[in-house]
């Protein structure tokens, strides 16, 4: 499958005429942060990650988490599995979802090619909905900010629905009953989805097509177009809207992709956006004691990992301290005596396995400032109230920027409370500490550009 999909994917890019391939230098950039929380000298970075040109996902078998990786934003982070080399959605939910933080699609003229392999372990035999895996594109947030497509942006599904039919859109596919019946079978051990767009002047075309897995075999196609380029640019996802699918009594996932591949000069990279397995830190100074709490994503860390503080000294990396991450939190907390708040350090976060050797993954690169000189005037932004309608507060963001204060205080409400559907039944302990952890992740997400 994985040569057959090469393939198909090295004949598209040939048509296109005379492309450029420009790499990128590889740079990791650090974010600095700035005073906050009324007094006390508190941080907040992300990692940014190297560049690349084209999208391969890549899970080795020997990888068992709850968590797709830095390169992508989940709905839900529980809904989600790597395991055996594939990415499984383990929620039978209409709308589960993985986002690209790191891919989309950009620009007015050009080509753009996606190929996966993709399965449903136990469909529905007579489903009253629409049952469908696939993919998104075309997704956007409000200000074309990112951050809010991610969490609640909207964009064109195009996929196939558990009775065999191919769609993109609101249009679906005119299959024979023989055609539906031989999909439905392949849906059961794998098929393969080529995604085919070009975008030019005069608008752009859509090309599905559906094979076997295993064979290669050509199944269906679909094809459709349009002349609002605007409708297929922007964020992408793979989608699992699986509401009646069974998970059997092995604890079947409902659905899985593997082989993820993103080409085309419509592709663009932003590798700044890549997020995880630390998601932000806080620290605070006090006289000449650190404490800093790194926070991870829910599932990125092993059981019982590690996270390693370095500081740069001298240009070179020097480790201060490890410490065990706590699971039930996802968090770690470091307290370093005798700290020498004069200078701005530079510093980072790795994480670490049980053994405490490093697992490959991203590390968190970030500063911590110089306790700040007193000043005759100093600014004060308070914040309070925050809302899951006006999220990530792009705007807000941006005056605060402009007007950088020197304290920035948060006076509470800056986590929603449960989903407003919550309040009718009863909610295990256990989903209610998996929401309030996303919320939290997803404030220090919003204001990370400022802390």
């Amino acid at each position: 499958m994985a040569k057959e999909l090469k393939s198909w994917l090295h004949d598209l890019e040939s048509q296109a005429a005379a492309r450029k391939i420009v790499k990128g230098v590889k740079t990791a950039i650090r974010k600095s942060c700035r005073p906050v929380l009324a007094g006390l000298l508190a941080g907040f970075c992300l990692f940014l990650p190297l560049p690349a040109d084209d999208f391969k996902l890549v899970l080795p078998p020997e990888i068992n988490r709850l968590w797709a990786g830095p390169d992508f934003f989940a709905s839900n982070f529980e809904d989600w599995k790597v395991k055996d080399g594939s990415l499984h959605c383990l929620t039978p939910a209409v709308n589960r979802y993985v986002f690209f933080l790191t891919q989309e699609i950009e620009g007015q003229t050009g080509q753009f090619q996606a190929g996966f392999e993709a399965k449903v372990n136990l469909a529905p035999s007579r489903p009253r909905l629409k049952n469908y895996i696939g993919l998104r594109l075309g997704i956007k947030g409000r200000d074309r900010d990112y951050k809010q497509a991610a969490v609640a942006g909207q964009g064109i599904d195009l996929g196939l629905t558990t009775d065999g039919l191919l769609f993109i859109g609101d249009l679906e596919s005119v299959s024979s009953i023989e055609t539906q019946e031989t999909i439905k079978e392949a849906l059961k051990t794998g098929v393969l989805f080529k995604i085919a767009l070009d975008i030019n002047p005069g608008g752009y075309r859509l090309k599905l097509g559906l094979s076997e897995a295993q064979s290669g075999k050509l199944l269906d196609e679909l094809e459709d177009t349009g002349r609002e380029i605007e409708k297929v640019e922007g964020g992408l996802a793979l989608v699992s809207s699986l509401p009646e699918a069974k998970t059997g009594s092995g604890g079947l996932s409902v659905g899985e992709f593997q082989q993820v591949e993103l080409h085309g000069e419509l592709l663009k990279t932003h590798p700044e956006r890549q997020l995880g397995p630390v998601a932000f830190t806080l620290y605070t100074l006090s006289d000449r004691q650190l404490n800093l709490r790194a926070q991870l994503i829910p599932g990125s860390f092993p059981g019982r990992g590690w996270l390693a503080l370095d500081i740069k000294d001298g240009g070179q990396w020097v480790r201060m301290t490890s410490e065990k991450i706590e699971a039930w939190n996802a968090g770690v907390l470091f307290s370093i005596k005798d700290w020498q708040p004069e200078q701005e350090v530079a510093c980072r976060l790795r994480l670490l396995d049980e053994n405490q050797k490093e697992t490959g993954l991203p590390p968190f690169f970030g500063r911590i400032l110089a306790r700040p000189a007193p000043a005759e005037e100093l600014k004060l932004a308070a914040l309070t109230g925050g809302s899951e309608a006006d999220y990530p507060y792009s705007l807000v963001v941006a005056s605060l920027k402009r007007l950088d204060p020197g304290i920035l205080f948060f006076g509470g409400n800056q986590v929603f409370g449960r989903p407003a559907a919550w309040w009718q039944e009863p909610v295990p302990t256990e989903r209610l500490k998996q929401e309030y952890l996303r919320q939290w992740i997803l404030f220090g997400w919003a204001f990370s550009e400022l802390l």
